[in-house]
């Protein structure tokens, strides 16, 4: 618990004995005073870092403080102020030891402060040497004017610690108090400011409210005062039916904490009509103000969401001086608005709405002098409702057309997901305004999962829609399974043949090793991973020095309608071919109805009767590649395509 020290003051005042109390002063209260209340504040740590008692002048503009630890150690600090009763700006202080008052001998740490005799007068009362002790001013509120301590009283005798007291303007009442005990002690002096003739004369027992005593300030009149609860951190007012005679007073009110706003409360003064209170933080070096006449500031930072399809979530920054906040809401932008709640936090979530329906607020807070301005207005869509009616149908191999229902309310639009998978995996693929969409560019005989949701901006997303589904159709392919083969009932394991038709040339193996009669046929396969070179080497007849071959395979394939057989890439000697008359590009047709069956027998220049031929010289190279392409509506396939190497042998 922070302890409220130093609560300090005096207001000056001309006194009659037969004075009677004014009602309004009377009559205020402290009930709701706080730091909710607080509306401004200034640093003084440039030259106290422990800040004691406070006092202002009447009219608002010098401010003294007590400093027990800092720069200014021991002394009272002189504050102007540029704008009467304004702590928040154009405030100037002299760190000039010759423009305030050292104190210090004969005080130390300075407890509290007062000021009587129309601002003449500085009384300091000091937490360790249980003194009081008068500084006269040759000029009324300048620091720099003042001297040596005038005169001293000693407490000791009924207060261990001094913590404040209160001097009567006119100087012939001090009221002081202390650590302990829980009393304020009323001090007569027979002679006006001279301390050395006060006499204890009243005690008021006040630990029926305050557990320790940290100061006191009382109103001009001498009808009332205030005590400061160092326990608690609030402030006690008490009213006293004869003026100036503690030994009448009756509690009145109390305030809220004002520990919110310091650390450890040092000081507090306050003017006759209420209309300011100050307090200091001893521990932050702090001056608060309060202006229990103020409205509350307007509201800001007000943020609309939405929480479901019937309940927006509202959230605001926190007012000072605000006992509570208004929130009013209408369906319309600058119009139409009515209040709905009166809450006592920053948050307030409106339920009940309708779906899909926006909504406007604003808010302003209030006190007991009446209401704030309005916020700024804040608006939110309730959350959609769920899409229903969610349908998938598949139109071609690459398209589903997607329709679904229109849900109640108002929604931007629609956000679709897609997946593979019916649990897991979506992702977002589109928005759209339409209750309809075609989902295009999907893979064939494929299976798509969708699922669909509206939203709303400002707003958020509604529940997605259950999960609907199709398969795309099968989708239209070029020729599949193309192979060739040695014969018409051969294996289709990829193959052509070669066959030598000289009669009297002969065929090398491709080991070297012998020389086999024209009559035999040799079939190049590979299993068409990749393009592959054969080397056969050809030994002539005769002195012609060429021979024939023959080059020739069937092929089939899966869905063709048309096919084609090409040999090209002639090479010799590693040198292209321009043309080679003998060697001719042939299409051949399928000629039965199934296509599995073999396509076509090829044949090198399509000579009537005969099979074509192909001539080189002796002891040269020739290449050539050969390929078979089946075709439909959907594109052409190709078999792996074969690279053959004939070399002549002389």
């Amino acid at each position: 618990m922070a302890y409220m020290t130093g609560l300090i003051g005096t207001c000056q005042q001309l006194e009659t004995a037969n004075a009677t109390p004014d009602p309004q002063i009377w009559s205020d209260s402290l009930s709701g005073l706080g730091t909710s209340q607080t509306d401004q504040s200034y640093n003084g740590g440039n030259l106290t870092t422990y800040m004691g008692g406070i006092v202002l002048k009447d009219d608002g503009s010098t401010m003294l403080i007590g400093s027990m630890a800092g720069t200014l150690n021991d002394f009272v600090i002189q504050y102007d102020l540029g704008t009467a009763f304004t702590i928040d700006s154009n405030v100037t202080v002299s760190s000039s030891s010759s423009d305030n008052l050292d104190v210090n001998p004969p005080e130390y740490l300075i407890g509290g402060l007062s000021v009587a005799g129309g601002g003449t007068k500085v009384y300091t009362f000091g937490r360790s040497t249980n003194e009081v002790n008068r500084f006269d001013l040759t000029t009324a509120w300048d620091l720099s004017t003042g001297g040596s301590a005038v005169s001293n009283f000693n407490t000791s005798s009924q207060i261990s610690n001094v913590y404040d007291g209160h001097m009567k303007d006119d100087g012939t009442e001090m009221y002081v108090v202390g650590y302990h005990p829980d009393n304020v002690y009323q001090y007569t002096l027979s002679t006006a400011n001279n301390l050395s003739t006060a006499s204890l004369t009243n005690t008021f027992d006040i630990s029926g409210k305050v557990a320790v005593c940290g100061g006191i300030h009382f109103e001009s009149n001498g009808y009332a005062f205030v005590v400061a609860d160092a326990s608690s951190d609030k402030l006690h007012k008490y009213n006293l039916s004869t003026a100036w005679d503690v030994s009448t007073a009756t509690f009145d009110s109390s305030s809220d904490s004002l520990a919110s706003n310091a650390g450890t409360l040092s000081g507090v003064w306050f003017d006759d009509d209420w209309t300011y209170i100050y307090y200091t933080d001893q521990a932050n070096d702090d001056i608060f103000r309060i202006n229990p006449s103020a409205t509350p500031a307007q509201v800001a930072g007000l943020a609309a969401s939405p929480a479901s399809t019937t309940q927006i979530n509202l959230s605001w920054n926190a007012v000072t001086g605000a006992t509570g906040y208004k929130v009013e809401r209408s369906t319309s932008s600058g119009s139409g608005f009515s209040q709905i709640a009166n809450v006592g936090l920053t948050a307030y979530n409106d339920t009940g709405r309708s779906a899909g329906t926006r909504y406007y607020y604003r808010v302003r807070a209030y006190n007991s002098n009446g209401d704030g301005g309005y916020s700024s207005e804040a608006n939110s869509f309730t959350l959609p409702n769920q899409v229903t009616g969610l349908s998938a149908t598949a139109t071609s191999s690459s398209q589903i057309n997607l329709s679904w229902n229109n849900p109640t309310g108002t929604e931007a639009g629609y956000k679709i997901e897609r997946s593979t998978s019916s649990g897991s995996g979506y992702s977002q693929i589109a928005t759209t305004t339409s209750t309809s969409y075609s989902s295009t560019g999907l893979t064939g005989s494929t299976t798509y999962y969708f699922r669909v949701r509206a939203y709303t901006s400002p707003g958020g997303d509604g529940a997605y829609s259950s999960v609907a589904n199709a398969t795309t159709q099968a989708g239209a392919t070029g020729p599949t399974n193309v192979s060739i083969a040695t014969s018409s009932s051969g294996n289709y394991n990829n193959a052509v043949a070669l066959e030598n038709q000289e009669s009297s040339a002969l065929w090398l193996d491709e080991d070297g090793s012998n020389f086999s009669s024209n009559a035999l046929s040799i079939d190049v396969s590979t299993n068409f991973d990749t393009p592959t070179s054969y080397e056969y080497a050809v030994h002539p007849n005769g002195t012609s020095g060429f021979t024939l071959v023959y080059v020739y395979g069937y092929g089939r394939a899966t869905g063709g309608t048309s096919y084609e057989w090409i040999v090209d890439n002639f090479q010799e000697n590693s040198t292209g071919i321009s043309s080679i008359s003998n060697i001719l590009e042939s299409t051949a047709q399928d000629g039965t109805a199934s296509a599995l069956t073999p396509a076509a027998q090829f044949r090198v220049n399509g000579v009537a009767g005969g099979r074509g031929y192909l001539g080189w010289q002796t002891d040269e190279t020739l290449s050539f590649d050969i390929n078979f392409t089946a075709t439909n509506s959907s594109g052409s396939t190709n078999a792996q395509e074969l690279t053959v190497t004939l070399t002549g042998t002389g």
